[in-house]
């Protein structure tokens, strides 16, 4: 706790000038620490805190909105294919270990689109519910799209991303 400067035993006189120097010296250094931790906090650089996510039963593309640009990913569920005859029980398993997979992978999004044709979309958010509320709470959309370009899933994206400022950059693969 700092004492006032109006303390007097932090006010300045000519012998002793140094009391009132240290609170300043130390309230100015508090400040500059603070601004700075709030900056890191909010300026991750290349930290990726939005995702969008185009995804049908079988494969998901990630594209991670981060500072420097756009990342993309891609992630397939393991197994058989829906079309291939397998037993509900294995498929179901397969579909919830994708889930898992896919929601492991945007654990720390701050915000989650969610596009692609069909059921799929909705039973990922309706895993996302019961798994990983706190994920679920990021959604901002589950939105139909058929089977579209980066470029289409990008642009329809930018309504929910008003303020991400590198939608025209070139996406790159993730790391």
């Amino acid at each position: 706790m700092f004492l006032a400067a109006s303390s007097p035993q932090f006010q300045s006189d000519a012998s002793n000038p140094q009391p009132f120097f240290h609170e300043h010296l130390v309230a100015s250094a508090l400040h500059a620490h603070n601004a700075l931790v709030n900056k890191t906090k909010s300026l991750k650089i290349g930290h990726t805190v939005d995702y969008i996510i185009w995804m049908d039963s079988e494969k998901a593309q990630v594209f991670g909105l981060n500072t420097k640009g756009i990342e993309k990913s891609n992630l397939k569920k393991s197994g058989g294919s829906h079309h291939s005859g397998d037993s509900d029980n294995i498929n179901d398993e397969q579909l919830k270990h994708f889930y898992h997979d896919l929601s492991s992978k945007v654990s720390d999004a701050e915000q989650l689109l969610i596009m692609g044709p069909g059921a799929s979309k909705t039973h990922f958010k309706t895993y996302l519910d019961d798994h990983a509320a706190g994920l679920s709470k990021n959604v901002v959309g589950v939105e139909n799209s058929d089977h579209p370009s980066d470029n289409q899933i990008l642009e329809a994206s930018k309504d929910f991303f008003k303020t991400y400022q590198h939608f025209n950059t070139e996406v790159t693969a993730a790391q």
